[in-house]
C-alpha cells in the first residue's frame, strides 16, 4: 500500500508544513530545489564556476526568501582520497561559498548527507509521489534532500550547522 506524502506528513506532525525549504545538492552541476510546505514549487540545475553558482543562489533566496536552506554534506572519504589528489575540490569551495551566501541572508542552513536523502527517498517513492525529474538527476537529489527534511525535521529543523 502506498502513502502518500501528505499522509506521513500528517502522521509524523499532526499538520501539513507551511514553511519554504530551499535544498541544494552541491557540484560542478548543482541541483535545486523550492518546497512551499510539500508542494514543490521549483527545481532546476545549474553549472557554472562556484562565484557564478552562489549569485545564482543568492538570487534564488532572494526571490523565494525560504524559513531554511538544506545543504548536501559533502565529505572526502579515505576510499575516495586518491581521487582527489591535485583537486581543487569544487564541490568543498561551493559549499563554503553557499554557507556563506545563507548566513549573510541570515537564513537558518541546514546540512544533510547524501546517504540519508537518497534512502529515503527512493526513486521509486520519487515516482510514486509525483517529484520524478526526467533528466535531472541533481534537482531530483535536491528534492530528495527536501523531502527528507519536511519528513524528519519538519518546520523547525534540528540538524543545523
Amino acid at each position: 500500500m502506498l502513502i502518500t506524502l501528505e499522509a506521513l506528513t500528517l502522521k509524523r506532525w499532526g499538520s501539513l508544513p507551511q514553511s519554504t525549504i530551499l535544498s541544494i545538492d552541491p557540484g560542478e552541476t548543482t541541483g535545486i530545489a523550492v518546497f512551499q510546505g510539500i508542494q514543490l514549487i521549483f527545481h532546476d540545475q545549474i553549472v557554472g564556476a562556484v562565484d557564478e553558482q552562489a549569485a545564482q543562489i543568492y538570487s534564488l533566496l532572494k526571490e523565494y526568501t525560504p524559513h531554511k536552506v538544506i545543504i548536501e554534506e559533502y565529505r572526502i572519504y579515505q576510499w575516495q582520497a586518491q581521487n582527489h589528489a591535485w583537486s581543487d575540490v569544487f564541490t568543498a569551495r561551493l559549499i563554503g561559498a553557499l554557507e556563506y551566501v545563507v548566513r549573510q541572508s541570515k537564513i537558518p542552513l541546514y546540512k544533510q548527507t547524501a546517504q540519508v536523502a537518497k534512502n529515503f527517498a527512493t526513486d521509486k517513492k520519487l515516482k510514486d509521489w509525483g517529484f520524478w525529474i526526467k533528466g535531472k538527476k541533481h534537482a531530483r537529489d535536491a528534492v530528495r534532500h527536501g523531502l527528507y527534511n519536511i519528513i524528519f525535521k519538519g518546520d523547525g529543523g534540528s540538524n543545523g550547522n
